[in-house]
């Protein structure tokens, strides 16, 4: 009986070594590239005005102590930085707090989403000289440092992309904000770590992150989907730009308020990244066959399961390669779960408090069977006609 099932079994797990790939290929990037050189000069900035873009939308409870983070760390660069807030679709005090922390404010009534904020804010920023455009959301503080490392990093790359934390920093979080965090610093630091030290681009996730102007001359912003930082990010690989990982630098953005919150916020970056590969997975693929590594490293990268389904398919590969006795199997199924294992430990040592990171890993396998719940949300929530919907927030105590 068991032979009857042999060949099936055997079929599963190529299946589930072909599904799990792109992911463990990106998690040998995370593990292994962070121990490359980066090569980079040192000393170097970018000169020139900086215009810094707060995108908001309804956001008057946290708005004017974002401007005042931003404010704070634009003092400590020696060249000019404009803090413009692109005040969206807003009915509440959004504009008026702004402007009374110190930021210029420029009212935008128009199609909702964040894309279609940055546009706008871009085009102004262009036409005033800016040579470089940063964008920060509006529920973040930033790092005193962020500007001058931000300058440093565009001196040898077309774009760059600071440090992003989910939560307040030195705060304290539930077991479930812990995970989320802990899954948060894995996708936003030790993969982007990792790329960029083995020489690829780093990538954008939204917060904390800079243009230089002839960049964005050279490629302009067209991006205005759920996941507008990954599709700009894969439009300038396809042309060959760069972006690299400002570590020394770092942006904290407020967790969401409530579990709804949190799962309506996972479903729109997941559902981002499938409309992603629907979008960008054609020119990616014809750049990958034409030689492009960076491209085929985006491409991997949007390909790759979310983290908790990749590990249940390579801990039933194990058991199917157990069970069939193919040796290539398992040793493909011991490797990804080492490499698992290697990137949880990662993300959990560069925890603000490592044990209590620690400590929430005992909640991840509840974590990782609800997940499994929110597949067909994630399948909705990549359709075209899904809308952008604003993720609740309230500051950490």
């Amino acid at each position: 009986m068991a032979h009857a099932f042999h060949i099936p079994a055997l079929l599963l797990g190529l299946l589930a070594a072909l599904a799990t790939l792109p992911l463990c290929v990106e998690l040998a990037l995370a593990c292994l590239g962070r121990w490359f050189s980066s090569g980079r000069p040192a000393g170097t900035l970018l000169p020139g005005p900086l215009t810094v873009l707060i995108p908001a939308h309804n956001e008057e409870a946290l708005i004017a102590r974002t401007v005042q983070s931003v404010l704070a760390a634009a003092k400590a660069d020696p060249n000019p930085v404009n803090v413009t807030v692109i005040a969206h679709n807003c009915t509440d005090n959004t504009a008026a707090r702004a402007a009374e922390a110190g930021a210029r404010v420029q009212p935008l009534a128009g199609p909702a989403g964040k894309g279609h904020a940055l546009r706008h804010g871009i085009e102004i920023a262009l036409k005033e000289g800016a040579a470089a455009i940063a964008v920060i959301d509006a529920d973040t503080q930033v790092s005193r440092n962020l500007f001058a490392v931000l300058r440093q990093a565009l001196a040898h790359a077309d774009a760059a992309q600071a440090w992003y934390e989910l939560g307040e920093p030195n705060a304290y979080g539930n077991t479930g904000q812990e995970l989320g965090a802990l899954a948060f610093r894995g996708m936003n630091a030790v993969r982007p770590l990792g790329r960029d030290r083995a020489g690829f681009s780093s990538g954008l996730f939204g917060n904390g992150f800079v243009l230089r102007a002839e960049t964005i001359a050279a490629v302009p912003w067209n991006a205005y989907g759920l996941a507008e930082d990954r599709e700009y990010h894969a439009l300038l690989v396809l042309a060959g730009r760069r972006c690299a990982f400002a570590a020394e630098a770092r942006v904290w953005g407020v967790a969401a308020a409530s579990r709804d919150a949190r799962r309506s916020q996972r479903l729109r970056w997941e559902g981002g990244r499938i409309a992603l590969v629907r979008q960008m997975m054609a020119p990616l693929l014809r750049a990958s066959l034409a030689g492009n590594l960076h491209a085929l490293e985006v491409l991997l990268d949007a390909l790759s399961l979310p983290f908790a389904f990749g590990l249940l398919l390579l801990l039933a590969a194990l058991a199917l390669g157990l069970f069939t006795g193919a040796e290539w199997l398992l040793a493909y199924a011991l490797a990804g779960l080492t490499l698992c294992l290697g990137y949880v430990v990662r993300s959990a040592r560069l925890a603000p408090h490592p044990g209590r990171a620690a400590l929430a890993l005992l909640a991840a396998p509840w974590f990782v069977l609800r997940k499994l719940s929110l597949v067909p949300a994630m399948l909705r929530s990549a359709s075209r006609k899904a809308a952008w919907v604003r993720t609740s927030r309230e500051v950490q105590p």
